[in-house]
């Protein structure tokens, strides 16, 4: 797998070595800049929000470094989950108002289920509806992660195996 955010001269493990990663940590990003700006101004934001969802490395200090952009959430399963797997690594998730300790990619799917779950409204409620945690923004993330890491019995999947 290539991964955009490390220079084609390294390797996973050569970077990860090189810059120290204690644990990967995914976060939906959007760009905050204006027309006038030049470049961009990217931002950690809300699973809501996001026009990307970065994937970085984290060291001990908490400084982090990308490692890989992933544009369609859907595909962050597998990716995070080659990731865990080649470099032993736990992974995290952070958003502006979130922000959950690295884990096993499993464990992050069971995490992010309570989540979803915590932040729906009540069953009886006038406001709930049969499908808010179809439609929550933080499900194509869970539900990539499950489909990935084995969390309904499937085997685990890779991005080479799809």
């Amino acid at each position: 797998m290539i991964l955009n955010g490390i220079p084609a001269s390294e390797t996973l493990a050569t970077f990860t070595a090189a810059q120290q990663i204690s644990f990967l940590e995914i976060s939906p990003v959007r760009d905050q800049s204006s027309d006038q700006d030049d470049g961009t101004d990217l931002c950690v934001t809300s699973p809501e929000d996001a026009q990307i969802w970065s994937v970085y490395g984290r060291d001990a200090a908490g400084m982090a470094c990308l490692i890989h952009d992933i544009e369609d959430v859907t595909e962050a399963g597998p990716i995070l989950q080659w990731l865990h797997d080649t470099t032993g690594l736990p992974v995290g998730f952070h958003s502006e108002s979130l922000w959950i300790q690295p884990m096993k990619t499993l464990s992050l799917a069971e995490w992010l289920t309570d989540a979803i779950h915590d932040d729906l409204p009540e069953l009886g409620s006038l406001d709930a509806r049969a499908d808010d945690f179809d439609n929550h923004a933080l499900t194509p993330l869970r539900e990539s992660l499950c489909l990935a890491c084995g969390y309904n019995g499937d085997p685990i999947i890779h991005p080479a195996d799809q």
